[in-house]
């Protein structure tokens, strides 16, 4: 687009930049007020405006430490450890030292919901000290940092395409969620809702093996992906963190088991409990901290026991079996002792359909949402080369 008009200007000059506070942590009076008062916790749930936060500040809290609010329609920023994490305040309220708030100082003219938009996708980690790039900035470096800045009605226009795009993509994930959880339903009313005889998984599986206990040497070919716990999610893989291994690597991994569609990974270390079956068309073989599954196709099948594994009983089964000596995690020998309820092959085979069918629907609604995220990267490519 046409950048003619545009300048690029420090933020030192558009704004006065303004940190929170913390008040003093051993008095908990001070956090059982009503003054709203955000932390990166609060402003990294939130989407483009923020209005609710965990903890709250007294008016003894406020008068003691000398922090300053943040007015009604402000945009704060992290800047600390998360960086970049943006929002806009809906109403009056305060927040710690790792949040500034932008105050514009009157000599630009400057468009909130454009600034939110710039902010949350800017790389904030250039403007860093080398020794901690990536981890925090301060307000003298933010202060020099220099941001695009067209004439105010170019920042409506930009805002206003950027809102609708951003609106489409979050629709398109509320289907997804919709979606996921109509499965889930659907789950609990034909076998959480009945009393079936229960096994373990040892019993349910033809085969089950753990991962070596290894690091695959990756490749840049994109050929034969090697899932971790980072691509398993509850009933699904991601693949925009997906990394590849060569033949001869992938060939090394597989010596136990060589993964087949319909197998089921899952996620036994760090945020443990993910499951996700394995689709056709790839030679997929196990990333770190992963294992896998193989029902025995005569009792179970895979879409009954992936939702037995990532439903809320057995994930109680898994906390309490637990080991959190170093990270969160579970062993496979305590995996093969999950017991869910095994109801006849039909009425699974019943459940299995059903998900066949919202997955169509799911693989559907996950294409729309590609496409809307890939133009609004493009986008944000045409307009701030973000």
């Amino acid at each position: 687009m046409n950048n003619e008009n545009w300048k690029t200007v420090r933020l030192g000059d558009i704004f006065d930049l303004q940190m929170g506070k913390t008040p003093d942590r051993k008095r908990l009076d001070y956090f059982k007020g009503s003054y709203k008062w955000i932390s990166i916790a609060d402003i990294s749930k939130a989407e483009k405006y923020i209005s609710e936060t965990k903890e709250c500040l007294s008016d003894e809290a406020i008068e003691s430490s000398g922090i300053k609010i943040i007015q009604k329609n402000t945009v704060i920023m992290s800047f600390k450890l998360s960086l970049g994490k943006t929002a806009i305040t809906t109403k009056p309220m305060y927040s710690n030292e790792a949040i500034m708030s932008f105050l514009p100082n009157g000599k630009y003219e400057v468009n909130n919901d454009f600034l939110y938009h710039l902010f949350s996708n800017k790389d904030w980690s250039e403007g860093c000290n080398k020794a901690v790039k990536g981890v925090t900035l301060n307000k003298a470096s933010l202060s020099e940092a220099k941001i695009p800045l067209p004439p105010l009605a170019t920042q409506k226009h930009i805002a206003a395409v950027l809102d609708k795009c951003t609106e489409v993509i979050a629709k398109h994930k509320q289907m997804l969620e919709k979606y996921d959880t109509l499965v889930k339903s659907q789950f609990v009313e034909m076998f959480e809702s009945q009393e079936f005889p229960k096994e373990t998984i040892d019993l349910l599986c033809s085969n089950i093996v753990d991962c070596p206990h290894t690091t695959p040497k990756y490749e840049g070919e994109l050929k034969n992906p090697a899932i971790r716990t980072s691509e398993i999610k509850k009933g699904f893989i991601k693949w925009d963190t997906m990394r590849y291994v060569s033949d001869m690597e992938y060939e090394e991994r597989i010596s136990r088991l060589k993964p087949e569609s319909g197998d089921i990974v899952y996620g036994r270390e760090g945020s443990f409990g993910n499951a996700a079956i394995l689709p056709t068309g790839y030679k997929f073989c196990l990333g770190q901290r992963v294992m896998l599954l193989r029902p025995n196709y005569s009792i179970c099948n895979s879409e009954y026991m992936l939702y037995a594994l990532i439903s809320d009983t057995v994930f109680h089964q898994a906390l309490m079996l637990n080991n959190t000596s170093t990270v969160a995690h579970i062993n496979v020998a305590d995996v093969k002792k999950f017991k869910i309820p095994v109801p006849p092959l039909a009425l699974q085979e019943k459940f299995a359909a059903f998900v066949q069918a919202v997955d169509a629907q799911k693989a559907k609604a996950q294409k729309s949402l590609d496409k809307a995220e890939t133009l609004y990267k493009a986008l944000m490519q045409a307009y701030f080369g973000a």
